[in-house]
């Protein structure tokens, strides 16, 4: 994490979860990213979340339609 973001963190670590920044600090340190020991399982949740209610997640997806769309646009006013 960005530092300002860090001291945030661990500001409101302390304010709701005494004891816990240490832990972050330990598994964590100074690392720009802090990845979820369950990403697997949280991301597979996310994706059948975002399918079962429509949304697009995937980048290029969300390109491609984007570009669908745009495209659709400037024929209907051209």
């Amino acid at each position: 994490m960005r530092d300002g973001n860090r001291e945030y963190l661990y500001a409101k670590l302390d304010e709701h979860f005494p004891g816990i920044k240490e832990k972050y600090i330990r598994r964590y340190g100074t690392r720009y990213k802090c990845p979820s020991p369950d990403t697997r399982r949280l991301w597979d949740i996310f994706r059948s979340a975002c399918r079962e209610h429509g949304i697009l997640y995937d980048m290029g997806e969300i390109v491609a339609a984007s570009r669908a769309r745009f495209e659709v646009r400037q024929r209907e006013l051209f």
